[in-house]
């Protein structure tokens, strides 16, 4: 779901580091945003750290798709509002995860930030039929968590 993130101009030193209860990304096999099975009706949250560990500034973005049966797909009827240190990025609206898409980002040398990645799957969605079929096939879903960083440059 992601990993640390180096700078090759200083021989591979990290510049980010991404932690969650558990531990670090980079030693997880997956990531658990889930921590149960998902239904019409249920929600939870997901909360990490990414921690800029070079003393330089830095620019991020982050991206998040969302897969049923190892295909992307553009709507799940889970969606999603993502927080940075308590505010929404995605303003207090409820999102598809292909809509949770930032950009430049930025990072102080030697800071941190906290995420919440709050998810939910509306009991009254758009489609009963939709998710009734989703519900008895039983498919795997599972969302990726994709976060890029490089020196910031200032342009």
């Amino acid at each position: 779901f992601g990993s640390v993130v180096y700078d090759t101009l200083e021989n591979e030193v990290p510049v980010i580091t991404i932690t969650d209860e558990v531990g670090s990304w980079e030693q997880q096999e997956k990531v658990d945003v889930f921590d149960e099975k998902i239904c019409p009706g249920s929600q939870g949250e997901y909360k990490f750290v990414i921690d800029n560990e070079s003393i330089q500034k830095i620019e991020y973005r982050i991206n998040i798709k969302h897969f049923y049966n190892n295909e992307e797909v553009e709507y799940f009827p889970l969606v999603y509002r993502l927080k940075k240190e308590f505010k929404y990025l995605t303003g207090i609206n409820w999102v598809q995860a292909s809509e949770l898409n930032f950009d430049e980002l930025l990072l102080t040398g030697g800071k941190d930030q906290n995420f919440v990645l709050e998810w939910k799957w509306p009991y009254e969605g758009e489609s009963d039929e939709l998710d009734t079929l989703l519900g008895y096939s039983q498919g795997t879903y599972y969302i990726t968590i994709d976060v890029k960083a490089e020196i910031y440059n200032g342009k």
